[in-house]
């Protein structure tokens, strides 16, 4: 109990110290095989070390020491390991090309775990932990942490010294010693890296998190780079050093791992490393026509050459013969250009600030000429030399049936890019190929076949009118007007098969642009054989006055209700109700109101009980098309609303219903059921709609109330507010006087001159 006692004291002290490694070092603590020297156990160890981790696990500054447990609990190194949320980070483009790899999970750290698979160059140390297993006619199975001197003591094998030998050295050392006691030859070894000695490093510089982390040994330089955030904007990515001992062992350049990373040889770190990033280089910008564009940093020695490989070499579509820099030179940029694979391009030495940009090759395609339109299959061929137009014409698979034979073009690129064109007479060329049409061909020429059949617009025959559909269709000799009619879809109901007027163009002479119209007049079936000619335009007249079908509604209060065939243009109301079987007992004439949809009309008011008394009444319209008649059920309903009493019973609803009582005017519903006025009230102003949309108003400045029928809505309007300048608004005395005093004094001056004028 006191050696645990001791031990976490001990690590409760070097964890609450500003260096605890300093500390630790100055106690002469360095590795866990120090504490064994105080009698301190390796389950005591780690004992202490799981309690610590759970008390003071909130305390870790992850600013300035990253720590991950030495014990053999890989749960608890694996929990310790899976920090910095830094890695979930959108990540932002880099400055130079690179820097981007510490912090886009490219390099992860590397956790201890049972039978890791390290690298053949992996150096042993205290603190590492290897199986040896044998199999077959001999067996054994152990693991074996190497002490502070890196022995390891199997039993009856004795002592192994493996410190400072890489992985793949201590296997052969191991075998070697285990073959002396084992039958190694009929059986199989196997020897692994259970665990990974613990090493503090120190990163410092232009990181984003420097400061010192204790990971396991396994990890690489990038690794750590990594778990400290990555390097700033302004760190090298090209000279990180590693320091040991105040000396430079190792530096990294990340171009070359990225470049050859199965080449890339890498020193693996000691307790107490530096990772030291210093400030970057020189930079130069890449642009245009490479796989990789962008920022990168240049060593001193680097070449035009290295730089186009580190940007991922030329793209498909360089041009490699205009690679043009862009460079400060003395005190002004200076403009050059290099091509590839020429001594000035081999070695040219690039310097910070240089602009490289990698030019696109030209987009016009060589070696080619060009067919196209009325030809079987058109397209680009190769060109070949002294070849002709009949020879690309079958290349193409010869012309077809809409082929223009009298007349193609030849489109011909010059010297200058400038465009000339030339006709052809593919006929010719065609038939006799060793004629002085059959042209012979330059690279890049381009010959148009013309399409007869577009070249003719006026062959086309229109027809209009009295058909289901109407439009042009293509002459062709033999049509006739029932291939027209069939068609457009045959005729419509209004068409008069009597009147099919054909419009013809004449010419007066055939080489006259002279034209008239001549008007055929045809009927059906009788000319329905008649033969058209182009440009026709033949018209389907419609019957004179002829209306189809057409249908109003009448609901309510009807015998038959429902949709009714208006019997012509002149068909009223009143006969139309007739034809409904008329009106109920329950009709409320009154109130039927008529609706027309035609030129938006609307509501029209009307009085069927007077259109019914008497046909010829003026309220007995004509009905058109869509016209809706509806004759409600009788109500003794009266409606009130607007400006009444009621509203401040019911401040949600200003409208109440009551029973109808005959001979009243709109006041006594008023004051009887809608509790009278209220104080927005304007009296003069109270309506009566009826149900059939009649109006009627209150007469003699409001003294006289409309009378109210059954059915009918009362409505009282509220007076105008005043806005609040209206009321706010103060009288300008002043100019109210001065208009006054104009106005008198020009009557005055009037009535001088008038007097003085008779006088």
């Amino acid at each position: 109990m006191y050696k645990f006692s001791f031990i976490f004291s001990l690590i409760s002290f070097l964890s609450f110290a500003q260096n605890p490694l300093d500390q630790a070092k100055n106690l002469g603590i360095r590795s866990e095989s120090d504490l064994k020297k105080f009698g301190v156990s390796q389950s005591e160890i780690d004992r202490a070390k799981a309690e610590m981790l759970n008390t003071n696990s909130t305390q870790v500054d992850d600013k300035t020491t990253k720590k991950i447990s030495s014990t053999s609990d890989k749960k608890l190194v694996k929990k310790q390991v899976i920090k910095s949320p830094e890695l979930i980070k959108p990540i932002k483009k880099p400055e130079v090309f690179g820097q981007e790899y510490f912090n886009s999970g490219y390099f992860t750290l590397k956790e201890n775990s049972f039978r890791m698979n390290p690298p053949g160059n992996y150096l042993l140390g205290p603190g590492d932990n290897i199986s040896i297993t044998i199999w077959g006619q001999s067996e054994f199975s152990n693991e074996f942490t190497l002490d502070e001197f890196g022995n390891i003591t199997p039993k009856i094998v004795g002592r192994i010294n493996l410190r400072g030998l890489t992985f793949s050295e201590a296997k052969q050392v191991i075998k070697s010693r285990f073959s002396k006691i084992y039958n190694l030859k009929s059986s199989k070894i196997s020897i692994n890296l259970t665990y990974s000695k613990i090493i503090s490093i120190n990163i410092v510089g232009e990181v984003k998190k420097p400061g010192t982390y204790s990971v396991p040994g396994i990890n690489s330089a990038f690794n750590l780079l990594s778990l400290a955030g990555g390097v700033t904007k302004l760190g090298t990515v090209r000279s990180i050093e590693i320091r040991r001992e105040n000396k430079v062992v190792q530096l990294l350049d990340l171009y070359k791992f990225i470049l050859n990373p199965s080449e890339f040889s890498d020193v693996f770190l000691q307790d107490g490393d530096y990772i030291v990033v210093k400030t970057q280089g020189g930079v130069v910008d890449v642009k245009g026509e490479v796989k990789r564009p962008g920022k990168f940093e240049i060593n001193d020695h680097d070449k035009l050459a290295d730089i186009i490989k580190i940007a991922g070499g030329f793209s498909v579509y360089a041009n490699k013969e205009s690679i043009n820099i862009k460079r400060i030179v003395g005190n002004k940029w200076v403009f050059e250009r290099y091509k590839l694979n020429t001594p000035e391009y081999n070695n040219l030495i690039i310097g910070n600030g240089d602009q490289i940009k990698v030019l696109k090759i030209s987009s016009i395609v060589y070696g080619l000429v060009k067919i196209t339109g009325a030809i079987n299959v058109e397209g680009e061929y190769p060109f070949k030399e002294g070849m002709k137009v009949n020879d690309l014409i079958k290349l193409a698979g010869n012309l077809n049936n809409h082929s223009y034979l009298e007349h193609a073009q030849l489109i011909r690129t010059n010297n200058d890019l400038s465009l000339s064109s030339r006709t052809i007479d593919i006929k010719e060329a065609v038939n006799n190929p060793n004629s002085n049409a059959n042209l012979v061909l330059k690279e890049n020429d381009s010959i148009i076949i013309f399409d007869k059949t577009k070249l003719n617009f006026e062959n086309q025959v229109t027809a209009r009118g009295a058909l289901r559909k109407t439009g042009t269709t293509l002459f062709a000799e033999g049509l006739t007007i029932k291939d027209v009619i069939l068609k457009f879809g045959g005729f419509k109901m209004e068409a008069d098969f009597d009147k099919i007027e054909v419009e013809r163009v004449l010419y007066a002479k055939k080489d006259s642009n002279n034209s008239y119209i001549q008007i055929i007049n045809l009927s059906f079936p009788k000319d329905q054989d008649f033969l058209l000619a182009p440009n026709d335009i033949v018209n389907f007249r419609s019957l004179p006055r002829f209306v189809g079908q057409k249908s109003v509604v009448i609901t309510g209060e009807v015998k038959h209700p429902g949709k009714y065939t208006l019997n012509g243009s002149n068909e009223k109301i009143t006969e139309v109700i007739q034809r409904a079987g008329g009106i109920t007992s329950w009709a409320f004439l009154e109130g039927a109101q008529l609706k027309r949809n035609q030129d938006s009309l609307g509501l029209i008011l009307m009085n069927l009980n007077h259109a019914l008394k008497n046909p010829k009444s003026k309220y007995n319209y004509y009905l058109n098309p869509g016209d809706s008649i509806s004759i409600p059920k009788s109500s003794n309903i009266v409606s009130i609303s607007g400006a009444i009493g009621y509203k401040n019973v019911n401040p949600n609803n200003n409208t109440i219903s009551s029973p109808y009582n005959r001979n009243h005017r709109a006041g006594y519903y008023v004051k009887k059921y809608g509790g009278g006025y209220s104080k927005e009230a304007k009296k003069r102003s109270v309506y009566v709609v009826g149900s059939n949309g009649i109006v009627k108003e209150s007469k003699f400045y409001g003294l006289l109330r409309p009378k109210v029928k059954s059915g009918d809505k009362i409505i009282v309007q509220s007076k105008i507010k005043r806005t609040e300048r209206e009321k706010g608004k103060k009288v300008d005395w002043n100019s109210v006087i001065e208009n006054v005093t104009i106005k008198a004094t020009a009557i005055l001056t009037l009535l001088v001159l008038t007097q003085q004028a008779f006088n």
